[in-house]
């Protein structure tokens, strides 16, 4: 008899406490990007641009600007957060990054560490951040400024708190992480407050922000000062208010083998002074800053051109947003040096606050970052000529959105289509398209009289165009912003169309949840808060007509009836529309409700607190016919999944045990296996969330936990694709820190091949994992021989079966070990 090769589900579905291992993909990461960057850039040896930004990079909270970023910058304008901070690996980086000859960048944060006193770290480019330090505070706290390479190869730098005295440090640290303090600043010379520059003596250079000038007391206007490797520091001048004050962040070693610098107060405007030191102490103010001419209060320091012509930026300008200026020295009056105007910033076209300072790179151009300005008012990434002028390059804010709340949505051209709540040129939320196999698409962003931060699931409409809705914004009527939030129709084709804008005391605003088609093929939504009479929350329909659309209150709900819809709402397929609100109803925990398409409404259920309360998610239709949802339990339950059948039956299927987590946004889906599938926001290993399953019957078991590299805070629910997997979105971290969109991937058998005698067996697994193979010559027994087991490489699982050729028929089935 010829031999059948044949399989059985590869994926064992055992109802245990945890599902047999599968592979969670990532096919996009959403990022946080670089904001309010404040120093200088580096060019480093690839030919980018490399930065830190204060704040951007990942974040732990809904819209929150995170901790920081260290980011990457093309001449061409793309803008990358490579890698983010959290806190524990640094937080707030405000000085700037130093390459060593291997190509590792070295920077220091203000913040975070072991001891939140922040942290000198080393980043491989494209590879990982290592802490190399955490501060403590009697040996440094808090740096503000960059490294410096020394003669000996180590790193040196200050920190503007801690030390012995609490006025601040300076130290040396190894490209391995050895650390060594130096020298503790005292009362004399308190709180450095520039990036130490290495001089031709080998000795380093800096200034502290407050100290004696001329002998007088410590609230005085600062010191420049030297220091030896060794630690040996000397004050070389006394700061006032007629040579300058207030230190800028970084100096410059001239061709000369002075240091040159910029003070950003005094003068004989008041905004400032150019300056020469030599190593013995010679000082020269170079030329006074000039408000209405130069531009004024330069922190970001000089760069040298050629020669003796200097470049800078200005804080302060009569534009009113900062000023690149030339200083041109006058080698043989050092005195009479003079500087020019070369461009100003003026906003939101080319930026402001240009903090940093410049960098010139080997095109001839020099290169910045504002600290505010640009589309978002997160900073400006532009360059200039040595004549000027300044040119916008890009706008640091994220591009393709970040932070994604809304579930997954299969559009009629087999592609899924879903919305961040962050992001876009105006970091107001986008509209994207993405493929299966991760080719992804920007379709639409907002920016405030479209909508902003949209949240709810889209829908695909009638006409095959997408529908959705904004939780913000809007321009209302009398043309003015509103916080409302809109509607809006998108098609595949990308053509962006704004339906409506609510007005909250009239027709509702603030839509959480998704639109549905009804049953006549008309969408219905619902909204979080208003209506007329103070209402809370309301049922509309949107009908339409022609190019236009006409928009009908239907529910308006008052409490009793429910209150605070927040899920999507389900077409029942029985001629009525049903959904949940989260709140109202006789014990205000919550309802569940139907209506038809005349807007006639009616309680189906009220949630009693044993069988739930509070849903924030809409409800799914069942295998067995009946509606399933999440909603809170009590006190030792956090969250329950209930049933709720059409003539109102309600019932607790199952209480979430602890390691499942506290929140549950998204509505379950039904899986083809005949299970209800769902995400959960929290719990799980790392507490980042976690998908699950359940039976109708209330057995339940993990699928899998979401974890800092993949995502997490799932906030939509996943959806499964025609290909069997379940595709879904992260809110939060991720490759990019923005959130992601996730595949989860079950494991299978790929192919069954014969050769001779054997068999080989190809499935799908997570890589690293251990699988075993288990074959089995007649089904209805239930008799599985175990064939050994082997480890998952690059998520694929290979077995050999050598006595295959020796049986009429045989099945095979894997599992995870």
């Amino acid at each position: 008899m010829k031999t059948k090769w044949m399989v059985w589900l590869a994926f064992f579905l055992l109802l245990a406490p945890a599902v047999g291992r599968a592979e969670v993909q990532v096919l996009h990461a959403f990022e946080f990007g670089p904001q309010k960057p404040q120093s200088r850039l580096l060019q480093a040896a690839d030919g980018n641009f490399y930065g830190t930004a204060v704040s951007g990079g990942a974040s732990a909270s809904v819209g929150g600007s995170g901790n920081g970023c260290i980011f990457r910058a093309t001449s061409a304008g793309l803008i990358t957060n490579m890698v983010s901070f959290f806190g524990t690996n640094g937080a707030n980086p405000f000085g700037a990054l130093v390459q060593a000859a291997d190509g590792t960048l070295y920077g220091t944060t203000q913040n975070g560490g072991a001891h939140n006193a922040g942290t000198v770290f080393s980043y491989s480019i494209g590879g990982a951040l290592t802490v190399l330090y955490s501060f403590g505070g009697t040996d440094g706290a808090n740096p503000q400024t960059g490294l410096a390479f020394g003669s000996d190869g180590a790193l040196y730098g200050t920190t503007y708190y801690g030390g012995t005295n609490g006025y601040g440090a300076l130290f040396r640290i190894t490209t391995g992480g050895a650390f060594t303090t130096i020298h503790s600043f005292a009362v004399t010379n308190p709180y450095p407050a520039t990036a130490l520059c290495l001089g031709a003596d080998n000795n380093f250079y800096g200034a502290t922000a407050y100290g004696p000038a001329n002998g007088s007391s410590y609230y005085t206007a600062g010191t420049l000062f030297s220091i030896t490797p060794a630690g040996t520091f000397t004050q070389l001048v006394g700061l006032t208010n007629t040579i300058g004050i207030n230190p800028g962040n970084t100096f410059t070693l001239g061709g000369d083998g002075a240091i040159y610098g910029t003070l950003q107060g005094g003068g004989t405007d008041g905004v400032g002074t150019a300056f020469r030191l030599t190593t013995n102490g010679n000082f020269t103010v170079l030329a006074s800053l000039l408000f209405s001419g130069s531009g004024g209060l330069a922190r970001g320091g000089l760069t040298l051109l050629a020669g003796t012509n200097f470049y800078g930026t200005a804080l302060s300008s009569s534009s009113g947003y900062g000023s690149v200026f030339k200083l041109s020295v006058n080698t043989n009056n050092y005195g009479n040096s003079s500087v020019q105007l070369v461009g100003l910033f003026n906003g939101v076209a080319n930026g402001d606050a240009p903090i940093g300072g410049l960098v010139l790179a080997t095109d001839g151009k020099f290169y910045g970052v504002t600290k505010d300005g640009g589309n978002a008012n997160g900073g400006m990434f532009f360059n200039v000529p040595n004549n000027g002028p300044i040119t916008p390059v890009a706008s640091l804010t994220v591009s393709d959105g970040a932070g994604p709340e809304s579930t997954l949505t299969f559009g009629p051209d087999g592609k899924l289509y879903g919305t961040t709540i962050n992001g876009g040129p105006g970091d107001a939320g986008t509209v994207f398209r993405i493929t299966t196999n991760g080719i992804y698409s920007l379709m639409a962003t907002f920016g405030g009289t479209n909508g902003i931060n949209p949240i709810a699931k889209l829908c695909v409409g009638a006409d095959g165009a997408l529908y959705g809705s904004t939780y913000n914004g809007g321009l209302g009527a009398n043309g003015l912003p509103v916080t409302s939030g809109t509607l809006f129709r998108l098609t595949i084709g990308g053509s962006f169309q704004n339906i409506y804008t609510f007005n909250s005391s009239q027709s509702g605003g603030n839509a959480y949840g998704g639109m549905a088609v009804g049953p006549d093929g008309l969408l219905y939504g619902t909204t979080q808060f208003g209506g007329t009479n103070n209402g809370q929350g309301t049922i509309f329909r949107l009908t339409p007509n022609g190019t236009n659309y006409v928009f009908t209150n239907l529910v308006l709900f008052v409490g009793t009836n429910g209150a605070n819809p927040q899920g999507t709402l389900l077409n029942g397929g029985d001629g009525f529309m049903y959904g949940t609100t989260f709140a109202g109803g006789t014990n205000n925990n919550g309802t569940i409700f139907r209506f038809d398409t005349n807007g006639v409404f009616n309680t189906v259920a009220t949630f009693m607190v044993t069988n739930g309360l509070q849903p924030l998610g809409g409800l799914v239709r069942g295998p067995d016919g009946a509606f399933y949802g999440g909603g809170y339990g009590n006190f030792s339950n956090s969250r329950r999944i209930y049933r709720v059948t059409t003539n109102g039956t309600l019932t607790s299927v199952f209480a979430l045990p602890g390691n499942y987590g506290s929140l549950q946004f998204g509505s379950l889906v039904a899986g083809t296996d005949g299970y209800l599938y769902d995400a959960l926001y929290d719990g799980g290993t790392g507490n980042g969330g976690m998908l699950f399953r359940i039976t109708t019957n209330g057995v339940a078991a993990v699928v899998s936990s979401f974890s800092a590299a993949i995502g997490i805070q799932p906030f939509g629910a996943p959806i499964f694709a025609p290909d069997g997997n379940l595709y879904g979105t992260t809110h939060n971290y991720g490759p990019g820190g923005g959130g992601t969109v996730y595949r989860f991937m079950f494991d299978s058998i790929t192919s069954i091949t014969q050769n001779g005698t054997n068999a080989v067996i190809t499935a799908t697994g997570t890589s690293g994992g251990s699988y075993g193979l288990y074959a089995s010559t007649n089904l209805s027994l239930g008799a599985w021989t175990s064939l050994g087991n082997v480890t998952a490489t690059n998520s694929v699982v290979q077995f050999k079966d050598a006595n295959a050729g020796t049986f009429p028929q045989r099945f095979y089935r894997t599992a995870a070990q």
